[in-house]
């Protein structure tokens, strides 16, 4: 306890307390930065390596991710595995519409090409009539293919449009 001091003493006192104080604080708080930096750097390589194996995914194979051994990445990793699976099924799925309609489309595109190369020759009225029929009969059948596609293709947006979420 300090009596009687002069004010200068007391503010010399006070700014010595104060540096033997924040002296030792100024001097650790670059270690304690230091090893802050590297803990967290440490913490978060697992969420680097999983980040890095998201970036070098190829959607196109079936490559499961391998997730960290922390129980925090599992659901994600399992939540991009499914996505992977959606996604290739549906590749799958369009893959084989594509296949469908092209079957679809091919028949009577044939029919109209051939029946249409007979009406460039010489016919007798009445299978000049039957070759028209049949004209008009694959053009109305390449022509139903088409409007089921474009109706697929509505439907399609629409539900896409529909389940939209913001997350």
């Amino acid at each position: 306890i300090a009596v009687l001091l002069s004010l200068a003493e007391r503010d010399g006192l006070a700014e010595d307390i104060a540096d033997q104080m924040a002296a030792p604080g100024l001097w650790l708080l670059p270690a304690v930065a230091l090893v802050l930096t590297l803990a967290i750097r440490r913490g978060l390589r697992p969420l680097d390596t999983l980040s890095r194996q998201v970036h070098r995914l190829d959607i196109h194979r079936d490559t499961a991710l391998q997730a960290p051994p922390h129980e925090e990445f599992k659901d994600m990793v399992r939540s991009i595995d499914t996505l992977i699976g959606r996604y290739n099924a549906a590749l799958t799925r369009e893959r084989q519409l594509a296949s469908q309609v092209a079957h679809e489309l091919r028949t009577p595109l044939a029919s109209l090409a051939v029946n249409a190369a007979a009406l460039r020759g010489e016919l007798s009225v009445m299978d000049r009539e039957q070759a028209t029929r049949r004209v008009a009969e694959d053009a109305a059948r390449a022509g139903a293919v088409m409007a089921d596609l474009l109706a697929l293709a509505r439907t399609s947006r629409t539900e896409l449009a529909e389940s939209a979420q913001p997350t």
